[in-house]
């Protein structure tokens, strides 16, 4: 018998078998009650539920096979196969939910039971498996389970068929922890219009959140799912046996909590059933201290416990384990002694009961308790509390072995009577400890928090509001409601008082201003007695004794509080102020004391009030005195200094006395005002001060003018007041006199007070009202005076006079006294006559007469003047003494003279005069003037010298030749002298000259016209002999030039010759002539229409032929032009007639001359045919014509209508990707081409069919009658060829008078709609308007129009623009189709800024622009200072950590960007632009309220501009040390300005320095070989950018870090540690531990040194290692030698970069640090290095591309590659866990086997730390490899922010949308944001980035 299971397929068989088959054995179906077929003989089936007496036998005695299936075996003859049926499970099911589907996964609630139910096919035992660790083996049908911990659950129900084939069905379960409960951390009051938060916790799972706000509306959310921990031990240890129980309490120490959470239940294996009491126990509070669960002891409350060392992280030596217990490190060999502890004991710690709960347990085994039992669901736990159980001895909780020894639970036992309850326990680290440790922990849920903030706008209503939040998961729901109420905030308040003082009993009103909703108002009257509360803003009151009082108001709401004081003070009126002393106006002597007296009546707090008005001028000055009085050693009042200045006051006041001594005299004005803040009252005094008169002098006074006012000057040393008198001629004056500033003048009236001239004697005295009289005497002289027109002269004999003669000069005045004289005759060396009258007038014969005689001729200037005191006048007249003319011979010419002229001489008669005379006595000043009768000269007049010696020559010109008849006078203007002249003058005949007609080649039989010519000459006779026997003479008086002909009639050569004669004398000239015979009868003959290929050239035949009749002329040549102005000569050939290719019939062939033509034109072909008598040109004209190419057709306009041939007012038309011309003008076409000649044009313009003109010139014009785009053509041709050439044409209506125009719409301010019209005579096509109006809300420049034309035009201002581009449609064609004009459209502008603004608007289109300008005001509204907010905006808060602790300012590391935000409000009607300027204050080492150095920032930080509203500052700009930040916002163009500003503090710390060490955190080298490490191109100041490595200080220090041993296997860890050093590295903290000596690494070790300390050896012990200490280097690369070290120990090298700075008295020193490991293998292993290329901060971007650079160092071997494999491990749970490399290739681009490594996003996790291992080996299989291994953090994102957008509606290009983010954390500054606007009507996005 064989069992086995019975296959499907025989049972199905049977199953589809057809039921009238005979071989359907129906008892072969087995029942599927039983679970055993017994299948006999093939065909036999029994059925059962069980096998007796049945025993095994060999599987081949079953042969019978299957009727039903042949493949399967039926058994045998004796034998039968027993099948098992299949049990199976029927269905796996929870209770009461409606899908079982296995496939869907279950969501079932954690902590509560949840019923099971399995159906199978027979009562089985039944094993479940839940998938939390919890098994379950039952019979039963249905049970019951509780999860504990939410996940996704994996439950499985097996059972086993008597076969012990075991059926398996299994389901998913989604567990959730359930919605326990909600909680709300809400605010009791929200502030309306500021931000709120409220947060709101739950425990749950796969929660989902609805939110509802009263006012604002509802949101559905996601939150975090809370979390489960389990606090104690695994309860899945192995059990150990049972140590004596008893009662006792036990804690579990090693187990306290990590963290907080809610308690939800216990979990507990029991192995006795009974009670037990679970316990948890809190640390005791202690003031100054606080509790940390990271190291289990107090710390101080300043500090932060996740700062700390956790116990957790504690490393012991191999032969030790940590006690948590114990807090130290123990002895495995000392059972548990402590070895050595961990720093300083703790101390003892004292634990309270916080909670315990009771239960019985009646089942052995493991136990979930959950705390709704315990009726305590939500009992919160902290970190650091402890968990226990207290237990009687009745119940036993199993008890295992701890993982580490010692580390079992410490339990308290007592064996007396009284039973201890353990409310308080006391622990230490040597509290006795129980081997054992119960199996039992504490289940607890840390919450998921639901963070809002919002704020609830200025609409809201105020008083109660709601939050409802709905929090639910798969497994239900909680609700719950916060209500809080909405308040504004009292602010500004203001209190007002009527009277700020007020007398006694006066009934004073009191009212307060706020913003705000109040609830009441509090009044403190500041008497000490009167406080009371009103609902009033207003109150009154009354004090009944004067004082001083601060009322206060205090108004209240919900919300906040706010109170205003102001001070009212009390007091007496003052009555009865008066002056004592009555002389107190009396005159007082200047340096005497002035004392002032008074008193008043009545009043309280009396102060005085001395007002000095002193001179004019000078300001007035005030002194207020209370109290006692005063004492002022100086007094500067008023310009005046009061010396000794004294007040006295009596006790009350009222009283007093005034002392003091002028510097000055004059008037003093003193008011004495007594007030107090009641009232006042006034007295007033003039004191008068007078100084001596001294010093008294009067000034000289000029001579003065007769009949004028006269005054006398005088000064004064001293004195004030002074009355000057003068005394004249016994007169006293007594009121003349002025004296001002010790200066002054007296007054002498003309006629008034003297009436003559002379000299006179004045007497004045001065004097005041305490000294004088002082006396002073001057002289006075008064004169009369005169000028020119009072002198009369007479010269006699005359001003001309013969040398010799006596001269007389007479002269008088008609006015004048006191006169001086003096006449000056102008000659040399003789001095003027002077004298001197009193008066010298004619009429009396005062008279004055000189005389005077001249001894030579000239020419003398004689002057008189005269002058007195005041007058000085000069007349001078000329007097010219002359010798006669008398003594003069005329030498030449004599009378009859025959007188011939050379040309060069000219016609010119020269006279000569001679003297007989004495020298002295020759003529002087004389002239001669000459006359001939019949002729007029043309300067008949000559003036003979003085000087010239004699005789003298005159050359007189004269018209022509011929007789002159006359005479010559000489005179002067005192005598004359006349001589006669008869005289006939010939030209001499010169430069006599011969020419012929035709030259002196003449023509046989022809005449020859000789000319005869003489350049000068007259009266000539030429006598003329020809030279074949004729003669002839010709006589001419005049012409110079005369014509003679003559005709020879034979061949050869004669001789000409010709003498011309006259009365002076005569010529002879000879000349050769030849006579030939006349060249004619030539022709040409040449081909006249050629072509001339482009660039190519043509050769063209001339022949030369001469006509049959005509003979042969000799001695002819020929001359050929071909047109090029170049000729050549040509021999004549012979006649030929024998060549057929000349036609010779009537004409002698001579010659052909071929010419090659490369230009096409008409060419005049001309041969010179000549002998010397005469010559015959012929020519022939050729026709060339260039073949036309490269024709192109220009576009010009013109607006003049000019016809075809004028192109000088031509224009281009305008070229814009087209041409374009304007309607209206006459367009003008040109058709330019590159070859071609003797063209003509036809033109067809393409607006009419068939409308054509021809033009023989390129230029053709034609007006278009509508706008449009036309082909025009022109077809060129000349008589060989025609090429067709057209071009496209745009017409376009011109733009004309573009006007703007005001409409009178509204008001004319900024910030207000202002609607203008634009009007034309032309509005255009394909046009486009341009607005500028200067300044706007929106883009100040519109466009209107065509939007292509507009983009086309302004393209370039438009990319510029900050405004999106924008234009307003016009259907130009169809307005210019509707024809008419003018046209107009309406534009709007709001105005930002009030201003002068002149508006331009231009209209243009290609052809055509128009300009505007229109002038407007645009007037003011108002404008109030902004509210600028600075220091609000950057204090500490929640989200910012970094905080100076004693200011509550910001502090930022200097590498870092700093920005600083601000909250301003605009309070502007005419203008909403504001300037925002931000100045930067270095204040050193504190902050200094408006003090400080400002900062110069770098030009590209903008500081200074329109909505700045927050400063950016770039890292390492600032210096270290407190700044202040100021922003000034000012708004733009108001006069005067307005403005607002705000400042805030921060201070810069200095940055850590980033050290690293090129090649990664960990690499191998080899043994026997030298490392370089690199700790410079890594390393900077980030402070500092430009800091060299010169700038920082190096310290390296090794240490052996590991070793692997290749005998055990096994790896030692921390070989041996560092030295300790203080911070820079100066010196040893720890003198116990020996410092090593400095190792110079670089230097081999000598074979016998054992021991060199740190890297290179062990101590003496070997059991106690040596601190790794320091290397000799001091640079930052290093080269340290292998040499000394051992194979397969890994060194870990550190270098300490050190950087000193100071400023403001202060260190800024600092210290980097980095390690790299160094694993020293045997062999040549690679050595690698790592660099990092993208994303290289210090914490990795999970969102960027990683990318790495790995590189063999010292350049590798060139003669191996190598062989490459990447490994990722991630940090988690304390130790590096591989990551598979399926989960990240894909994200790789560079896969694992490549040196090089990039990794795209989406593989590294946030918040995770990341090992990158690369293995390099030369061989495939890796061994002998090394690598390099690179650890990076991922960087987190921000978290706890949130963002919002108001208004949630606009209207396009209208509406601000204000986007903002608030509240986003992040410990790595700054943040950066991103704003996306996505258009979802056109698919597009854009973004914004701001860095804050």
């Amino acid at each position: 018998m064989v069992a086995r299971k019975l296959d499907k397929r025989v049972m199905q068989f049977k199953e589809e078998a057809d039921a009238d088959d005979e071989k359907a054995f129906q008892p072969a179906r087995p029942k599927q009650a039983s679970a055993y077929a017994n299948l006999h003989l093939g065909q036999l089936c029994l059925c059962s539920h069980t096998v007796l007496y049945a025993s095994s036998c060999k599987q081949e005695l079953c042969s019978f096979n299957c009727s039903g299936d042949p493949t399967q075996k039926c058994g045998g003859k004796r034998q039968s196969s027993i099948y098992t049926v299949p049990t199976g499970i029927s269905s796996l099911m929870i209770l009461d939910v409606g899908n079982n589907s296995v496939a869907t996964p279950k969501d079932v609630a954690a902590y509560s039971g949840i019923w099971f139910s399995i159906d199978v096919e027979h009562p089985l035992m039944k094993l479940v498996d839940f998938g939390d660790g919890y098994k379950e083996e039952s019979r039963e049908d249905t049970f019951c389970h509780q999860y504990l911990f939410p996940g996704l659950m994996h439950m499985t129900a097996t059972v086993a068929d008597a076969a012990k084939v075991t059926y398996t069905v299994g389901m998913y379960l989604n567990v959730h922890l359930p919605v326990l409960t909600i909680r709300s951390h809400c605010p009791a009051v929200v502030l309306r219009g500021m931000p709120f938060s409220c947060q709101f916790t739950a425990f749950g799972t796969g929660m989902a959140a609805t939110v509802h706000i009263d006012d604002i509306g509802s949101f559905n959310m996601t939150i975090a799912d809370a979390t489960s921990v389990a606090v104690g031990p695994d309860l899945d240890a192995t059990a150990q046996s049972a140590l004596p129980g008893g009662a006792q309490l036990c804690v579990k120490v090693m187990d306290a909590l990590p963290e907080d959470g809610i308690l939800i239940g216990w979990e507990v294996v029991i192995d006795t059933p009974g009670s037990v009491e679970f316990r948890v126990y809190r640390p005791k509070s202690i003031s100054g201290k606080s509790f940390c669960h990271r190291t289990l002891s107090y710390i101080d409350s300043s500090e932060k416990c996740s700062e700390q060392s956790s116990l957790a992280a504690h490393t012991c030596t191999p032969e030790e384990k940590f006690s948590f217990t114990k807090r130290a490190c123990m002895s495995n060999a000392q059972n548990g002694t402590t070895f050595q502890q961990n720093g300083i004991p703790p101390g003892n710690t004292t634990y309270e009961e916080l909670r315990k709960i009771r239960f019985t347990i009646d089942e052995i085994g493991k136990h979930f308790i959950p705390m709704a039992f315990a009726e305590d669901l939500e009992f919160e736990l902290k970190a650091g509390d402890l968990i226990g159980y207290y237990s009687e001895g009745l119940a036993n909780i199993r008890e295992v072995q701890p993982l580490t020894p010692g580390e079992g639970d410490v339990c308290l036992g007592w064996f007396g009577v009284d039973v201890p309850d353990y409310r308080s326990i006391m622990l230490s680290p040597e509290s006795a400890q129980h081997q054992g440790q119960y199996l039992l922990r504490a289940v607890t849920v840390k919450p998921s928090r639901l963070y809002m903030s919002g704020t609830y706008p200025e609409s809201s209503a105020l008083g109660p509001h709601n939050i409802t939040v709905e929090i639910g998961n798969a497994v239900g729901n909680e609700t719950t409601t916060a209500t809080f109420f909405v308040e504004n905030e009292i602010d500004n308040v203001t209190l007002a008082i009527s009277h700020s003082a007020a007398t006694v009993f006066e009934t004073v009103s009191l009212s307060v201003e706020h913003d705000g909703r109040p609830v009441w108002y509090e009044w403190d009257m500041g008497d000490g007695f009167n406080t009371y509360n009103t609902t009033r803003n207003s109150s009154w009151f009354s004090w009944s004794h004067a004082g001083h009082y601060n009322v206060t108001v205090t108004v209240i709401n919900l919300y906040n509080s706010q109170s205003n004081t102001k001070l009212i003070i009390i007091q007496e009126n003052i009555l009865g102020l008066e002056w004592t002393n009555p002389d107190l106006e009396a005159p007082i002597l200047l340096g005497n004391q002035v004392t002032m007296e008074w008193t008043a009546e009545n009043g309280t707090e009396v102060e005085y009030l001395f007002e000095f008005e002193g001179n004019v001028g000078e300001p007035d000055t005030n002194l207020t005195v209370g109290g006692s009085g005063a004492n002022i050693s100086s007094l500067s009042a008023s310009g005046w200094t009061l010396s000794n200045f004294v007040v006295q006051l009596s006790s009350n006041g009222l009283v007093g006395t005034t002392t003091f001594v002028t510097d000055r005299a004059g008037h003093l004005r003193i008011s004495l005002l007594a007030y107090n803040l009641v009232n006042q009252s006034c007295i007033w005094a003039n004191i008068h001060v007078q100084a001596p008169v001294s010093g008294f002098k009067v000034f000289a006074t000029p001579p003065q003018r007769l009949g004028d006012d006269i005054v006398l000057s005088y000064k004064l040393s001293g004195g004030t007041d002074i009355i000057v008198d003068m005394t004249f001629m016994g007169f006293q004056f007594c009121k003349n006199c002025v004296t001002t500033d010790l200066k002054g003048e007296c007054l002498l009236s003309a006629y008034k007070n003297y009436h003559e001239a002379g000299v006179f004697e004045v007497e004045l005295n001065a004097y005041n009202n305490v000294s004088g009289p002082l006396f002073a005497m001057t002289n006075l002289t008064i004169q009369a005076t005169f000028n020119r027109s009072d002198l009369e002269v007479s010269i006699i004999p005359g001003l001309a006079v013969v040398t010799g003669l006596e001269v007389f000069v007479t002269f008088a005045l008609k006015e004048g006294s006191g006169v001086n004289y003096e006449v000056d005759y102008g000659v040399e060396n003789i001095n003027p006559v002077t004298g001197f009258s009193e008066c010298l007038y004619q009429e009396e014969g005062d008279e004055v007469s000189t005389s005077h005689i001249y001894t030579s001729p000239g020419a003398y200037l004689v002057t008189i003047h005269a002058w007195n005191l005041l007058s000085n006048i000069t007349h001078s007249d000329v007097v010219r003494v002359l010798n006669p003319v008398a003594r003069l011979v005329m030498v030449e010419p004599s009378l009859m003279d025959l007188i011939g002229v050379t040309q060069e001489e000219g016609l010119r008669l020269a006279v000569v005069l001679n003297f007989s005379g004495n020298d002295s006595h020759r003529p002087t000043d004389a002239s001669a003037v000459y006359s001939f009768s019949d002729v007029t000269l043309q300067d008949p007049m000559w003036n003979i010298s003085n000087t010239d010696p004699y005789p003298i020559t005159q050359l007189l010109p004269v018209p022509s030749h011929g007789l002159y008849t006359g005479s010559v006078t000489v005179y002067n203007l005192i005598s004359r002298n006349e001589f006669l002249i008869r005289v006939t003058l010939y030209e001499v005949i010169e430069n006599f000259e011969i020419s012929a007609s035709n030259g002196f080649d003449v023509i046989v039989g022809e005449p020859v016209y000789f000319s005869l010519t003489v350049t000068w000459g007259s009266n000539i006779w030429f006598h003329v002999l020809f030279g074949d026997g004729a003669s002839k003479n010709v006589y001419t008086e005049k012409d110079r030039h005369t014509l003679l002909s003559k005709t020879y009639n034979g061949l050869g050569g004669y001789e000409l010759s010709i003498e011309a004669s006259n009365s002076v004398g005569g010529v002879t000239k000879t000349a050769n002539l030849r006579v030939f015979r006349r060249i004619e009868g030539f022709s040409l003959r040449a081909p006249r229409v050629n072509r001339l290929p482009p660039g190519g050239s043509i050769a063209i035949p001339v022949s030369l032929y001469l006509k049959k009749n005509v003979a042969m002329p000799s001695n002819a040549t020929v001359i050929m032009d071909f047109g090029f102005g170049e000729p050549l000569f040509f021999d004549l050939l012979k006649v030929n007639t024998s060549s057929v290719d000349y036609d010779t019939t009537l004409s002698h062939h001579l010659g052909s001359f071929p010419k090659v033509y490369n230009a096409a034109g008409r060419f005049n072909v001309t041969a010179y045919i000549s002998n010397p008598a005469s010559s015959q040109n012929i020519s022939k004209e050729i026709w060339i014509f260039e073949e036309i190419s490269d024709v192109e057709t220009v576009v010009k306009y013109n607006e003049y209508l000019l016809n075809n041939s004028n192109d000088a007012q031509d224009q281009p038309a305008f070229d814009a990707g087209g041409i374009y011309v304007p309607l209206n003008h006459a367009m003008v076409l040109i058709a330019e081409y590159t070859s071609g000649n003797d063209l003509v044009f036809e033109w067809d313009f393409g607006e009419v069919p068939g409308l054509t003109s021809v033009t023989r010139e390129p230029r053709e014009i034609y007006i278009y009658g509508a706008p449009g785009t036309f082909k025009t053509t022109v077809n060129v041709s000349n008589p060989v060829q025609f090429v067709v050439s057209n071009v496209t044409v745009h017409v376009q209506v011109p733009v004309a008078d573009v006007k703007l125009t005001l409409l009178d719409i509204g008001d004319k301010t900024s910030n207000v709609t202002m609607f203008f019209e634009v009007s034309t005579q032309s509005l255009g096509t394909d046009a486009c308007y341009r607005v500028d109006f200067q300044d706007s809300q929106g883009n100040p420049v519109r466009y209107f129009g065509s939007k292509v034309v507009c983009l086309s035009a302004y393209h370039t201002e438009i990319a510029l623009s900050e405004y999106p581009f924008t234009c307003e449609s016009i259907d130009f064609l169809a307005i210019w189709e509707e024809g008419g004009g003018p046209h107009s459209f309406n534009i709007t502008n709001i105005y930002d800024n009030y201003d002068q603004y002149s508006i331009n608007i231009t209209g243009s289109n290609i052809v055509s622009a128009s300009t505007f300008i229109l002038p407007q005001f645009v007037m003011k509204p108002g404008c109030f200072n902004p509210k600028v907010i600075v220091q609000e905006a950057n204090l500490c808060n929640s989200l910012y950590h970094t905080c100076d602790p004693g200011t509550d300012y910001q502090v930022y590391l200097a590498a870092v960007q700093i920005t600083i935000l601000s909250k301003v409000t605009l309070q502007c009607k005419s203008t909403n632009k504001a300037r925002f300027q931000w100045s930067v204050f270095s204040t050193g080492i504190s902050p200094i309220d408006d003090g400080g150095m400002e900062v110069q920032l770098p030009a590209d930080i903008p500081t200074d501009g329109p909505s700045l509203g927050s400063l950016i500052i770039k890292p390492a700009t600032l210096s270290y040390g407190w700044h202040r930040i100021e922003l000034n916002v000012s708004m733009v163009g108001e006069h005067p300005p307005i403005f607002g500003k705000d400042s805030i503090f921060f201070r810069v710390d200095a940055s850590p320095l980033v050290v690293n060490i090129i090649g990664g955190d960990e690499r191998t080298v080899h043994y026997n070989n030298t490392v370089t490490l690199d700790a410079i191109d890594s390393t900077f100041d980030p402070d500092d950018p430009g800091a060299t490595q010169e700038d920082f200080q190096f310290v390296w220090l090794c240490r052996r870090k590991s070793y692997f041993s290749t005998t055990t296997g096994n790896t030692t860890e921390d070989v041996e540690s560092f030295e300790k050093w203080d911070k820079f590295y100066e010196n040893l903290i720890k003198e116990a531990i020996d410092r090593n000596d400095e190792i110079d690494a670089s230097d081999k070790l000598d074979e016998k040194v054992i021991d060199r300390g740190g890297c290179f050896g062990l101590s003496t012990d070997a059991v106690v290692p040596k601190p790794g200490g320091k290397l000799k280097f001091t640079t930052g690369i290093v080269a340290v030698s292998t040499v000394p070290m051992y194979y397969n120990m890994e060194y870990e090298l550190k270098v300490a970069v050190i950087r000193r700075m100071a400023l403001w008295g202060r260190s800024y020193d600092r210290v980097g640090e980095a390690t790299q490991v160094i694993d020293v293998r045997e062999g040549r292993p690679p050595i690698m290095l790592t660099y990092c290329k993208v994303n290289c901060k210090s914490k990795l971007n999970p969102s960027n591309r990683y990318s790495l650079e790995s590189k063999e160092a010292f350049g590798g071997n060139n003669f191996f590659s190598l062989y490459y494999a990447w490994t990722i491990s991630m940090f988690v749970s304390g130790e590096w866990n591989k990551v598979p490399v399926s989960e990240w290739e894909m994200y790789s681009r560079t896969g694992q086997q490549q040196a090089n490594f990039v990794m795209e996003p989406g593989f590294f996790q946030e918040s995770q730390n990341y090992q990158l291992k690369l293995l390099a080996s030369r061989n495939p299989d890796f061994s002998n490899s090394g690598n390099v291994v690179l650890r990076v953090e991922v960087n987190d994102r921000p978290t706890n922010g949130s963002c919002s957008i108001s208004p949630l509606e606009g209207e396009a290009l209208k509406t601000n949308f204000d986007i903002s983010c608030r509240d986003w954390t992040d410990i790595d500054l700054p943040l950066t944001y991103i704003f996306t606007i996505m258009n979802r009507v056109i698919h597009s996005k854009s973004s914004m980035q701001v860095r804050t």
